[in-house]
């Protein structure tokens, strides 16, 4: 984390792009070694021997030991560095891919030589019987993750990387237009003025008559009411 509180993620830069690069290229290129030399094999018979041991056993073709033994352990060792330059630099992994990748293609040979074995007719029901074994194997778990898969790679049903970092907006509600109305407030009725002025002249002749006010002052004020002054 910086300063600011922002966490950046770690980019694998060249080292960790050729790291994952060549170790996934040695993954596949095991399995295809493995892959050829099974086929190799299974065109003579299914077995082979180059030691001068065994009595009866066709000689094994040209290399085809030395692709096996370099298939199995170069894509082992392939399939271990992988895994750990993908964890090292962040990237991602199609490190599960290799078993299906593995029982797929061995099943295949299985199924396709046990179907039209070389030099032999009928069926080779071994191999027949390894390949539907092998198939399913990794047949299955290849279809299970096959809509993960597409979900990962293609915007399928809005679990593509931007979905997950995608802002939900709020809904916006039509406008509906209300026509204003006026409901004016009821007037409040004015007092009147004549009984404020009654009022106000018969205090000021009381006034009078008890001395209060003398006959110039009683008939200023009166004007003044009168008049509306008060």
């Amino acid at each position: 984390m910086t300063g600011t509180g922002i966490v950046r993620e770690r980019e694998p830069g060249i080292t960790g792009a050729v790291m994952v690069f060549v170790s996934l290229a040695g993954v596949v290129c095991g399995m295809t070694l493995l892959f050829l030399a099974m086929r190799s094999v299974m065109e003579i018979g299914g077995s082979c021997g180059s030691d001068g041991v065994h009595v009866g056993v066709r000689p094994c073709p040209r290399g085809i030991p030395l692709a096996t033994v370099g298939g199995i352990l170069g894509g082992v060792v392939s399939l271990m560095v992988y895994i750990g330059a993908t964890v090292k630099y962040g990237a991602p992994t199609w490190v599960w891919l290799a078993w299906p990748a593995l029982f797929l293609s061995l099943g295949w040979n299985f199924l396709e030589f046990g179907l039209d074995p070389p030099g032999e007719e009928g069926l080779v029901w071994g191999w027949l019987v390894c390949g539907v074994v092998f198939l399913p194997m990794g047949g299955i778990p290849l279809v299970l993750a096959a809509k993960p898969i597409a979900r990962s790679i293609l915007p399928i049903g809005g679990g593509g990387p931007e979905a997950g970092n995608a802002v939900s907006r709020p809904r916006r509600e039509p406008a509906v237009l209300v026509e204003p109305t006026y409901d004016p407030q009821p007037a409040t009725a004015a007092p009147a003025r004549g009984s404020g002025v009654v009022e106000a002249l018969e205090r000021l002749s009381a006034l009078r008559e008890s001395g209060a006010l003398t006959e110039a002052e009683f008939d200023a004020a009166k004007e003044r009411v009168l008049g509306g002054g008060a």
